[in-house]
């Protein structure tokens, strides 16, 4: 019995014709395909300027140093994430505190994230950044959030590693309407992938500069009059966070089908919520369901001893084929962010975890699937 995972990637032939044709290539790295791809995203974002990096957890560290976060800083997050979302800003040096999330949306609660703002205030322990997860392709309330921003002072990163294609205030994530830059992840799982990867886009061009020299040793070429042509100059302390030209062709043939696997996955998620027992299970709410890209299809189970029947279900669809997942454990539980501070209450995110399911969700998924799928979740105890 074959299984199918709660996400995959789709690749076709003219993906492998062109990852092909980028492997006989002079260049391997350091071509024209990574600059090729930077700014087929920024145009499908609507961003000005697009940085390509390895992954998206580089892309979240460059991000992070590129708006100054370093050994004094505060920087706030959701727990409900992969740990990267907070990683990255201990890469740095800064520390690291949570914001509850909307019990019906899984993103960032704006009343909770006002509530912990007016209380830091009072303490001085105001934020000098805040990382907005788009939890399963859902964007959180930006506008609310920029407005908060410009009070409270703290710049703007969007975690959307899960929101290529998602929508908000009729602009695509992505395009920094209300942020000072967002990363997305580009890992098989995702919506599109390049194997491993990420990008960062922003309006700002000293941000992208500097992420640019960042990802790549912060070394440029010397362009003073008494240089020799192969000499070049470290300015700073950099990484080698480059994505090659590889990746970026595979990263260009899949964006050519984004519109195709949003379709498929909304065709999915239509299913999903018109054929699951609505007494049993809440999905993710979202108003419009073409704001979300689906990257997760996350159900919450309703009634007691959740967590025991959670497992049950996960074993029940796993002996059927589908193997499930759940995003995320709190990153505030996790053993070494435990060891690091006592977190205020997070009792939102806690709830969540206990009977949070991710569903098999990607656009080659068959509707017979999705169907059994659903009589499986139904019918459980």
């Amino acid at each position: 019995m074959s299984i199918k995972n709660y996400s995959q990637q789709w690749i076709t032939d003219q993906d492998v014709s062109i990852v092909s044709e980028a492997l006989r290539a002079p260049y391997l790295t350091g071509g024209p395909s990574v600059e090729h791809f930077e700014k087929d995203i920024a145009e499908y974002v609507g961003s000005n300027y697009c940085a390509a990096l390895n992954s998206a957890t580089s892309a979240l560290h460059a991000a992070c140093l590129a708006v100054g976060i370093d050994g004094e800083s505060l920087v706030w997050t959701s727990s409900i994430s992969f740990v990267a979302s907070a990683n990255c800003a201990k890469y740095c040096g800064a520390q690291v505190d949570f914001v509850d999330i909307d019990p019906e949306t899984f993103v960032i609660s704006t009343a909770k994230l006002a509530s912990k703002l007016a209380f830091a205030k009072k303490n001085n322990k105001l934020p000098d950044l805040l990382i907005v997860v788009h939890l399963g392709g859902l964007s959180a309330d930006m506008k609310a959030i920029k407005k908060l921003a410009d009070i409270y002072k703290f710049k703007i990163i969007e975690d959307a590693s899960h929101a290529l294609s998602a929508l908000y205030a009729k602009k695509r994530v992505g395009s920094c309407q209300y942020s000072d830059m967002c990363v997305f992840s580009f890992h098989p799982v995702k919506i599109i992938t390049t194997l491993e990867g990420g990008v960062v886009t922003t309006n700002d061009h000293q941000y992208y500069e500097k992420i640019k020299l960042l990802s790549s040793h912060y070394t440029k070429v010397s362009y003073s009059a008494i240089s020799e042509p192969w000499e070049y100059e470290q300015i700073g302390l950099g990484y080698n966070f480059r994505m090659n030209d590889v990746q970026a062709s595979l990263g260009i043939s899949q964006l050519k089908r984004i519109d195709e696997f949003k379709a498929k996955r909304l065709e999915i998620a239509h299913e999903f919520k018109s054929k699951l027992d609505r007494s049993k299970t809440h999905s993710q709410k979202i108003d419009i369901l073409e704001k979300s890209s689906f990257h997760l299809f996350i159900i919450n189970l309703k009634g007691s001893d959740i967590t025991k029947r959670r497992r049950t279900l996960y074993d029940t669809l796993l002996e059927n084929g589908y193997k499930t997942n759940v995003h995320y454990i709190p990153i505030h539980t996790q053993p070494y962010y435990k060891s690091q501070s006592v977190y205020t209450s997070l009792e939102n995110s806690e709830a969540y975890y206990q009977s949070a399911l991710s569903l098999p969700i990607y656009p080659n998924l068959a509707s017979c699937d999705v169907k059994k799928i659903c009589e499986i979740v139904n019918s459980a105890k």
